[in-house]
């Protein structure tokens, strides 16, 4: 690959985690702490992205509660993607799926994050 588009591809990649703030990395959750139980991981992500952090389901696997979120890193593709799900029933395109991480929150403080 040359220099120009090496370059174009960082410009691009820079522009577009200005727009999407929130956007993980493995990193990220590298770096977090331990959790004791779910109530205290879900009041870390609650406490660092404020109204970003939205419960979407809990489920019961070999008898231990998981409990799933949207992490979302841009609202307003997020807001029509769940909207065209509910009224159409599917959505067209990549934006969608893109504008946030799920987040699975295990009873015991185990996080797993979906990139």
């Amino acid at each position: 690959m040359n220099i120009i588009a090496q370059r174009e591809i960082y410009d691009f990649e820079r522009e577009w985690l200005k727009e999407h703030p929130y956007r993980l990395s493995r990193k990220f959750e590298e770096e977090m702490p331990e959790f004791p139980n779910h109530d205290e991981a879900r009041k870390y992500f609650e406490g660092k992205f404020e109204g970003n952090f939205l419960p979407s389901n809990v489920d019961i696997i070999d008898g231990k509660h998981l409990y799933f979120y949207d992490l979302v890193v841009h609202r307003e593709n997020y807001d029509k993607f769940k909207k065209d799900l509910l009224e159409k029933g599917f959505y067209s395109g990549m934006d969608g799926a893109l504008s946030y991480h799920p987040v699975e929150i295990w009873e015991d403080g185990r996080i797993h994050i979906v990139y």
